[in-house]
């Protein structure tokens, strides 16, 4: 591949380029002169620019036919792992109500035998049967909430190991937003892109942004 800096720019130019120096515009012939200037590198760059067009088509069309050729392997790869992990999640979930139902389980079985309990220490100690049956669904309740709050459910597995790896659980703190009024201001922010869009239709007033005038030089080349 042919040296782009030796053969786009010839040397002359080069040189010129880089003898470029406004430490200020004093007069209307500097102004001049800078405009000759200007158009000078605006010429220089239309050339790079159409020399680098050039040298760089086949070798973007080349690459273009690369990336969507591996983009296309990497999305069914992404997509083969978005459906597995999905699946792992599901399990997880699944996993969490077993043992949230075998841990209510449990602790109506310990309810049940205290009411039973408390139900036959009424009935010994005279009271009616309505009484003891009082009693004892009192009894079982208190003591399944007691133990449902003191023995949590057991803790799911961190990692799932397998021979070739193992699929480990990450928690990621994420959000959505349920009420737009009630965001505080230092949670939004302006909106650049349909800022810009109404400065270019003419809009001028826009409450808390101040939309104003800024040059910059043009120029043009004469042909």
């Amino acid at each position: 591949m042919p040296d782009t800096e030796l053969t786009v720019i010839p040397t002359a130019h080069r040189e010129r380029l880089a003898r470029l120096s406004y430490p200020a515009v004093m007069t209307s012939a500097d102004a001049s002169r800078a405009a000759d200037d200007l158009a000078f590198c605006q010429s220089i760059r239309k050339h790079v620019e159409l020399a680098k067009s050039d040298t760089l088509a086949p070798l973007r069309s080349r690459l273009d036919a690369l990336r969507a050729q591996y983009d296309a392997a990497l999305e069914a790869i992404a997509g083969a792992e978005a459906r597995v992990k999905d699946a792992i999640l599901s399990w997880r979930q699944q996993e969490r109500i077993e043992r949230a139902r075998a841990h209510q389980a449990a602790a109506a079985a310990q309810a049940a035998l205290a009411e039973a309990e408390a139900v036959a220490d009424a009935q010994a100690a005279g009271l009616s049967e309505q009484a003891a049956d009082e009693i004892g669904v009192s009894v079982a309740r208190t003591v399944q909430a007691q133990v449902a709050a003191d023995i949590a459910p057991a803790p799911l597995p961190t990692a799932v190991a397998g021979e070739a790896g193992t699929a480990s659980v990450r928690v990621d703190w994420t959000f959505e937003v349920e009420d737009y009024r009630l965001v505080p201001r230092e949670y939004l922010r302006v909106d650049d892109v349909l800022v810009r869009a109404a400065v270019r239709k003419g809009i001028r007033d826009i409450p808390g942004i101040k939309v104003f005038a800024r040059e910059t030089i043009v120029g043009r080349r004469r042909e």
